[in-house]
Protein backbone atom coordinates (compact mmCIF):
# COMPACT_ATOMS: atom_id res chain seq x y z
CA UNK A 1 0.00 0.00 0.00
CA UNK A 2 1.15 3.68 -1.00
CA UNK A 3 2.24 6.08 1.86
CA UNK A 4 -0.41 8.48 0.34
CA UNK A 5 -3.33 5.18 0.76
CA UNK A 6 -2.31 4.49 4.27
CA UNK A 7 -2.51 8.18 5.20
CA UNK A 8 -6.29 7.85 3.64
CA UNK A 9 -7.27 5.13 5.42
CA UNK A 10 -6.40 6.84 9.04
CA UNK A 11 -8.17 9.78 7.99
CA UNK A 12 -11.01 7.56 7.04
CA UNK A 13 -11.05 5.98 10.33
CA UNK A 14 -10.63 9.26 12.21
CA UNK A 15 -13.59 10.70 10.69
CA UNK A 16 -15.49 7.49 11.61
CA UNK A 17 -14.28 8.12 15.08
CA UNK A 18 -15.09 11.53 14.85
CA UNK A 19 -18.81 10.84 13.76
CA UNK A 20 -19.38 8.35 16.88
CA UNK A 21 -17.82 10.79 19.19
CA UNK A 22 -20.59 12.01 20.37
CA UNK A 23 -22.59 8.72 21.31
CA UNK A 24 -19.89 8.27 23.21
CA UNK A 25 -19.78 10.59 25.07
CA UNK A 26 -23.26 10.41 26.41
CA UNK A 27 -22.23 6.72 27.46
CA UNK A 28 -19.39 8.92 29.74
CA UNK A 29 -16.81 7.62 27.06
CA UNK A 30 -13.86 8.91 25.72
CA UNK A 31 -13.68 9.05 21.98
CA UNK A 32 -10.07 7.77 22.42
CA UNK A 33 -11.12 4.28 23.29
CA UNK A 34 -12.60 3.80 19.63
CA UNK A 35 -9.27 4.79 18.03
CA UNK A 36 -7.75 2.61 19.86
CA UNK A 37 -9.69 -0.05 18.65
CA UNK A 38 -9.94 0.79 14.90
CA UNK A 39 -5.99 0.80 15.30
CA UNK A 40 -5.88 -2.28 16.48
CA UNK A 41 -7.76 -3.53 13.17
CA UNK A 42 -5.69 -1.38 11.09
CA UNK A 43 -2.81 -2.95 12.71
CA UNK A 44 -3.38 -6.57 12.78
CA UNK A 45 -5.47 -6.82 10.01
CA UNK A 46 -5.27 -4.43 7.00
CA UNK A 47 -1.51 -3.11 7.41
CA UNK A 48 1.83 -4.42 7.21
CA UNK A 49 4.01 -3.51 9.78
CA UNK A 50 6.16 -1.51 7.62
CA UNK A 51 3.11 0.35 6.64
CA UNK A 52 2.34 1.11 9.92
CA UNK A 53 5.85 2.77 10.40
CA UNK A 54 5.28 5.28 8.07
CA UNK A 55 2.41 6.73 10.74
CA UNK A 56 5.40 6.62 13.58
CA UNK A 57 6.39 10.54 12.73
CA UNK A 58 2.56 11.80 13.04
CA UNK A 59 1.70 10.11 15.90
CA UNK A 60 5.86 11.24 17.35
CA UNK A 61 5.06 14.72 16.45
CA UNK A 62 1.58 14.14 18.20
CA UNK A 63 3.12 13.75 21.83
CA UNK A 64 5.74 16.21 21.43
CA UNK A 65 3.05 18.84 20.16
CA UNK A 66 1.14 17.59 23.45
CA UNK A 67 4.09 18.17 25.88
CA UNK A 68 4.80 21.43 25.13
CA UNK A 69 1.32 22.61 25.50
CA UNK A 70 1.76 20.55 29.21
CA UNK A 71 4.37 22.74 29.79
CA UNK A 72 2.89 25.83 28.34
CA UNK A 73 -0.44 25.25 30.33
CA UNK A 74 1.31 24.67 33.43
CA UNK A 75 3.15 28.47 32.51
CA UNK A 76 -0.16 30.29 31.71
CA UNK A 77 -2.38 28.08 33.95
CA UNK A 78 -3.59 30.23 37.06
CA UNK A 79 -3.69 28.48 40.54
CA UNK A 80 -4.62 31.22 42.72
CA UNK A 81 -6.25 30.22 45.85
CA UNK A 82 -5.91 27.04 45.18
CA UNK A 83 -2.67 26.00 45.84
CA UNK A 84 -2.75 23.76 49.08
CA UNK A 85 -5.35 21.30 47.05
CA UNK A 86 -3.79 21.41 44.33
CA UNK A 87 -0.18 20.87 46.10
CA UNK A 88 -1.65 17.70 48.66
CA UNK A 89 -3.23 16.06 45.36
CA UNK A 90 -0.63 16.22 43.07
CA UNK A 91 1.67 14.81 46.12
CA UNK A 92 -1.00 12.02 46.82
CA UNK A 93 -1.09 11.56 43.25
CA UNK A 94 2.46 10.56 42.60
CA UNK A 95 3.25 9.00 45.77
CA UNK A 96 0.05 6.90 46.44
CA UNK A 97 0.41 5.43 42.65
CA UNK A 98 4.30 4.53 43.42
CA UNK A 99 3.59 2.66 46.75
CA UNK A 100 0.65 1.00 45.16
CA UNK A 101 3.12 -0.66 42.79
CA UNK A 102 6.61 -1.64 44.58
CA UNK A 103 3.64 -3.35 47.13
CA UNK A 104 2.70 -5.02 44.32
CA UNK A 105 6.25 -5.82 42.79
CA UNK A 106 5.53 -9.71 43.73
CA UNK A 107 2.53 -10.60 42.22
CA UNK A 108 3.44 -8.29 38.60
CA UNK A 109 7.01 -10.33 38.99
CA UNK A 110 8.47 -7.77 37.05
CA UNK A 111 11.94 -7.04 36.43
CA UNK A 112 13.51 -3.68 37.86
CA UNK A 113 13.45 -1.36 34.81
CA UNK A 114 9.69 -2.92 33.49
CA UNK A 115 8.27 -2.02 37.02
CA UNK A 116 9.63 1.31 37.02
CA UNK A 117 8.21 2.13 33.39
CA UNK A 118 4.89 0.55 34.92
CA UNK A 119 5.11 3.05 37.61
CA UNK A 120 5.50 5.43 35.81
CA UNK A 121 1.95 4.53 33.41
CA UNK A 122 0.27 4.39 36.29
CA UNK A 123 1.63 7.60 37.78
CA UNK A 124 -0.49 10.06 35.39
CA UNK A 125 -3.32 11.61 35.38
CA UNK A 126 -5.61 12.10 32.30
CA UNK A 127 -6.18 16.17 32.33
CA UNK A 128 -7.46 16.52 29.17
CA UNK A 129 -10.09 13.51 29.91
CA UNK A 130 -11.29 15.16 33.36
CA UNK A 131 -11.08 18.43 31.17
CA UNK A 132 -13.59 17.46 28.53
CA UNK A 133 -16.05 15.24 31.42
CA UNK A 134 -16.31 18.74 33.45
CA UNK A 135 -16.85 20.75 30.59
CA UNK A 136 -19.61 18.47 28.95
CA UNK A 137 -21.34 18.57 32.79
CA UNK A 138 -21.03 21.95 33.38
CA UNK A 139 -18.39 22.13 36.17
CA UNK A 140 -15.22 23.04 34.71
CA UNK A 141 -15.64 26.48 35.70
CA UNK A 142 -16.38 25.62 39.36
CA UNK A 143 -14.12 25.06 42.11
CA UNK A 144 -13.78 21.38 41.89
CA UNK A 145 -13.21 21.85 38.39
CA UNK A 146 -10.34 24.73 38.83
CA UNK A 147 -8.72 22.67 41.06
CA UNK A 148 -8.71 19.37 39.37
CA UNK A 149 -7.11 20.35 36.23
CA UNK A 150 -4.72 21.97 37.88
CA UNK A 151 -3.62 19.01 39.99
CA UNK A 152 -3.63 16.89 36.96
CA UNK A 153 -1.23 19.39 35.30
CA UNK A 154 0.84 19.46 38.11
CA UNK A 155 0.73 15.44 38.86
CA UNK A 156 2.35 15.36 34.97
CA UNK A 157 5.56 16.42 36.55
CA UNK A 158 6.68 14.32 38.58
CA UNK A 159 5.32 11.34 36.70
CA UNK A 160 7.35 13.04 33.43
CA UNK A 161 10.28 12.78 36.12
CA UNK A 162 10.22 9.43 37.08
CA UNK A 163 9.62 7.93 33.64
CA UNK A 164 12.87 10.17 32.64
CA UNK A 165 14.58 8.62 35.12
CA UNK A 166 13.17 5.14 34.92
CA UNK A 167 14.32 5.21 30.74
CA UNK A 168 17.78 5.87 31.71
CA UNK A 169 18.13 2.76 34.11
CA UNK A 170 16.24 0.98 31.68
CA UNK A 171 18.86 1.76 28.98
CA UNK A 172 21.70 2.38 31.27
CA UNK A 173 24.96 -0.48 31.38
CA UNK A 174 26.11 0.88 34.33
CA UNK A 175 25.94 2.17 37.78
CA UNK A 176 23.11 3.34 39.97
CA UNK A 177 24.86 6.26 40.28
CA UNK A 178 25.45 7.11 36.75
CA UNK A 179 21.74 5.70 35.53
CA UNK A 180 20.33 8.57 38.20
CA UNK A 181 23.03 11.42 37.17
CA UNK A 182 22.86 11.10 33.50
CA UNK A 183 19.18 12.61 33.60
CA UNK A 184 19.72 15.53 35.85
CA UNK A 185 22.57 16.25 33.71
CA UNK A 186 20.94 16.36 30.51
CA UNK A 187 17.72 17.77 31.66
CA UNK A 188 20.08 20.84 33.72
CA UNK A 189 21.89 21.42 30.58
CA UNK A 190 18.41 21.33 28.41
CA UNK A 191 17.10 23.98 31.12
CA UNK A 192 20.10 26.38 30.60
CA UNK A 193 19.78 25.80 26.76
CA UNK A 194 16.22 26.89 26.59
CA UNK A 195 16.32 29.62 28.92
CA UNK A 196 19.14 31.48 26.94
CA UNK A 197 16.80 30.84 23.93
CA UNK A 198 13.71 32.33 25.51
CA UNK A 199 15.79 35.22 26.05
CA UNK A 200 16.71 35.71 22.19
CA UNK A 201 14.67 38.53 20.73
CA UNK A 202 14.56 37.57 17.16
CA UNK A 203 12.57 34.62 19.25
CA UNK A 204 9.99 36.86 20.66
CA UNK A 205 7.22 37.86 18.71
CA UNK A 206 7.92 34.87 16.05
CA UNK A 207 4.76 32.96 15.23
CA UNK A 208 4.17 29.70 17.55
CA UNK A 209 5.56 27.60 15.13
CA UNK A 210 9.21 28.67 15.99
CA UNK A 211 9.05 27.63 19.76
CA UNK A 212 7.22 24.62 18.27
CA UNK A 213 10.52 23.92 16.08
CA UNK A 214 12.80 24.49 19.08
CA UNK A 215 10.56 21.74 21.47
CA UNK A 216 11.33 19.34 18.34
CA UNK A 217 15.09 19.64 18.49
CA UNK A 218 14.88 19.95 22.10
CA UNK A 219 12.72 16.50 22.24
CA UNK A 220 15.53 14.99 19.44
CA UNK A 221 18.65 15.88 22.00
CA UNK A 222 16.72 14.36 24.88
CA UNK A 223 16.19 11.16 23.10
CA UNK A 224 19.82 11.25 22.00
CA UNK A 225 21.25 11.50 25.70
CA UNK A 226 18.95 8.65 26.24
CA UNK A 227 16.11 10.50 28.11
CA UNK A 228 12.53 10.54 27.04
CA UNK A 229 11.73 12.85 24.01
CA UNK A 230 9.09 14.22 26.30
CA UNK A 231 10.91 15.60 28.45
CA UNK A 232 12.45 18.39 25.90
CA UNK A 233 9.22 19.18 24.70
CA UNK A 234 7.65 19.54 28.00
CA UNK A 235 10.32 22.19 29.20
CA UNK A 236 10.44 23.69 25.30
CA UNK A 237 6.35 24.32 26.54
CA UNK A 238 7.31 25.73 30.08
CA UNK A 239 10.36 28.28 29.37
CA UNK A 240 9.16 28.86 25.94
CA UNK A 241 5.76 29.41 27.02
CA UNK A 242 6.17 33.32 27.40
CA UNK A 243 6.94 34.29 23.39
CA UNK A 244 3.58 32.06 22.20
CA UNK A 245 0.67 34.98 22.35
CA UNK A 246 -2.71 33.88 23.53
CA UNK A 247 -4.54 33.68 20.07
CA UNK A 248 -1.40 31.32 19.20
CA UNK A 249 -2.52 28.76 21.55
CA UNK A 250 -5.42 28.21 19.31
CA UNK A 251 -3.15 27.08 16.47
CA UNK A 252 -1.60 24.47 19.11
CA UNK A 253 -4.63 23.33 20.20
CA UNK A 254 -5.72 22.81 16.22
CA UNK A 255 -2.50 20.88 15.52
CA UNK A 256 -3.14 18.77 18.90
CA UNK A 257 -6.63 17.96 17.50
CA UNK A 258 -5.41 16.20 14.56
CA UNK A 259 -2.20 14.88 15.54
CA UNK A 260 -2.99 12.89 18.98
CA UNK A 261 -6.13 11.27 17.58
CA UNK A 262 -3.84 9.95 14.70
CA UNK A 263 -1.49 9.16 17.99
CA UNK A 264 -4.15 6.80 19.50
CA UNK A 265 -4.70 5.34 16.16
CA UNK A 266 -1.18 4.42 16.18
CA UNK A 267 -1.00 3.03 19.84
CA UNK A 268 -4.43 0.57 18.56
CA UNK A 269 -1.96 -0.49 15.78
CA UNK A 270 1.15 -1.71 18.01
CA UNK A 271 -0.91 -4.19 20.04
CA UNK A 272 -0.79 -7.37 18.92
CA UNK A 273 -3.73 -9.47 18.37
CA UNK A 274 -1.61 -11.95 19.96
CA UNK A 275 -0.62 -10.56 23.28
CA UNK A 276 -3.91 -8.95 23.31
CA UNK A 277 -5.91 -12.68 23.69
CA UNK A 278 -3.16 -14.11 25.36
CA UNK A 279 -4.25 -14.82 29.11
CA UNK A 280 -1.14 -13.75 30.58
CA UNK A 281 -1.53 -9.79 29.45
CA UNK A 282 -5.31 -9.97 31.24
CA UNK A 283 -3.68 -11.36 34.23
CA UNK A 284 -1.08 -9.08 34.46
CA UNK A 285 -3.57 -5.98 33.29
CA UNK A 286 -5.87 -7.17 36.41
CA UNK A 287 -3.30 -5.93 38.92
CA UNK A 288 -2.35 -2.64 36.59
CA UNK A 289 -6.32 -1.63 36.54
CA UNK A 290 -6.71 -1.93 40.42
CA UNK A 291 -3.85 0.52 40.68
CA UNK A 292 -5.09 3.11 38.36
CA UNK A 293 -9.04 2.65 39.90
CA UNK A 294 -7.85 2.48 43.84
CA UNK A 295 -5.00 4.86 43.93
CA UNK A 296 -7.29 7.87 43.48
CA UNK A 297 -8.93 7.24 46.49
CA UNK A 298 -6.96 8.32 49.28
CA UNK A 299 -7.49 11.52 47.35
CA UNK A 300 -11.21 11.75 48.40
CA UNK A 301 -10.37 11.08 52.43
CA UNK A 302 -6.48 13.67 52.62
CA UNK A 303 -9.12 16.66 50.90
CA UNK A 304 -12.17 15.64 53.72
CA UNK A 305 -14.46 18.42 54.89
CA UNK A 306 -11.60 21.18 54.71
CA UNK A 307 -12.12 20.95 51.32
CA UNK A 308 -15.90 21.18 51.19
CA UNK A 309 -15.92 24.38 53.14
CA UNK A 310 -13.93 25.82 50.46
CA UNK A 311 -16.10 24.65 47.65
CA UNK A 312 -14.06 21.70 45.92
CA UNK A 313 -15.70 17.95 46.33
CA UNK A 314 -13.28 15.83 47.29
CA UNK A 315 -14.81 12.61 45.80
CA UNK A 316 -15.29 14.45 42.29
CA UNK A 317 -11.24 15.51 42.00
CA UNK A 318 -10.91 11.84 43.06
CA UNK A 319 -12.91 10.07 40.61
CA UNK A 320 -11.32 12.90 38.06
CA UNK A 321 -7.46 11.57 38.59
CA UNK A 322 -8.93 7.70 37.38
CA UNK A 323 -8.37 8.34 33.93
CA UNK A 324 -4.70 7.79 32.85
CA UNK A 325 -5.63 9.57 29.67
CA UNK A 326 -3.30 10.14 26.81
CA UNK A 327 -0.02 10.30 29.21
CA UNK A 328 -0.51 7.06 30.12
CA UNK A 329 -0.34 5.95 27.05
CA UNK A 330 2.41 7.97 25.51
CA UNK A 331 4.45 6.78 28.57
CA UNK A 332 3.84 3.41 27.36
CA UNK A 333 4.16 3.69 23.92
CA UNK A 334 7.71 5.39 24.39
CA UNK A 335 8.79 2.71 26.54
CA UNK A 336 7.84 0.10 24.12
CA UNK A 337 9.06 1.62 20.78
CA UNK A 338 12.32 1.89 22.78
CA UNK A 339 12.38 -1.69 23.48
CA UNK A 340 12.17 -1.03 26.98
CA UNK A 341 9.21 -3.34 28.10
CA UNK A 342 7.78 -6.75 26.29
CA UNK A 343 4.77 -6.56 24.32
CA UNK A 344 2.61 -8.29 26.94
CA UNK A 345 3.47 -5.64 29.31
CA UNK A 346 2.85 -2.84 26.77
CA UNK A 347 -0.73 -4.72 25.74
CA UNK A 348 -1.08 -5.03 29.81
CA UNK A 349 -0.63 -1.34 30.27
CA UNK A 350 -2.65 -0.41 27.31
CA UNK A 351 -5.82 -2.68 28.86
CA UNK A 352 -5.32 -0.69 32.46
CA UNK A 353 -5.07 2.68 31.23
CA UNK A 354 -8.05 1.88 28.81
CA UNK A 355 -10.32 0.78 31.51
CA UNK A 356 -9.56 3.83 33.38
CA UNK A 357 -10.52 6.15 30.76
CA UNK A 358 -14.16 4.43 31.40
CA UNK A 359 -14.45 3.82 34.29
CA UNK A 360 -13.31 7.31 35.44
CA UNK A 361 -15.16 9.60 33.16
CA UNK A 362 -18.44 7.25 34.05
CA UNK A 363 -17.53 7.68 38.22
CA UNK A 364 -17.43 11.69 37.09
CA UNK A 365 -20.42 11.86 35.36
CA UNK A 366 -22.32 9.98 38.09
CA UNK A 367 -20.91 12.51 40.92
CA UNK A 368 -21.96 14.94 39.19
CA UNK A 369 -25.20 14.33 38.21
CA UNK A 370 -25.57 13.74 42.77
CA UNK A 371 -24.10 16.96 43.08
CA UNK A 372 -27.02 18.71 40.91
CA UNK A 373 -29.35 16.68 42.87
CA UNK A 374 -27.98 17.81 46.23
CA UNK A 375 -27.81 21.39 45.29
CA UNK A 376 -25.68 22.50 42.04
CA UNK A 377 -23.06 23.62 41.90
CA UNK A 378 -20.14 23.87 44.90
CA UNK A 379 -19.09 27.00 44.08
CA UNK A 380 -22.42 28.45 44.53
CA UNK A 381 -23.36 26.11 48.08
CA UNK A 382 -20.16 25.89 49.55
CA UNK A 383 -20.48 22.95 52.54
CA UNK A 384 -23.47 22.05 51.66
CA UNK A 385 -22.72 19.26 49.13
CA UNK A 386 -23.66 15.58 50.29
CA UNK A 387 -21.07 12.84 50.81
Amino acid sequence: MSPLSVLALFFVALLVCRAAAGALRRLGSPATVLEIGFGFVIGNYLLQAHEVALMRGFAELGTVILFFFVGLTMQTASFRGAGRHVLRIAGLGSLVPMATMFALSPLLALGRAELLLATAVIMTSGAGVAARVLSEGGFLASRTGRVLVAASIVDDLPSLLFLTFATTVAAATGTFAAALARPLLTLLLLFGGLKLLSRLPWLRGAPALYPLGVAVCAAWLSAQAGVTALAGAFLSGYLLGPLVRQREVVYIESLLDLCVPIFFLFVGTLISARALFDTGSWALAAPLVGACLVTPLPIALALGERARRDGCDPWLVAFGMMPRGLPGLVFATTAFLGGLIPAKLFSALVIAVTVSNLVGPAAMTLRMNHLRRVGGFLDALPGEAAT
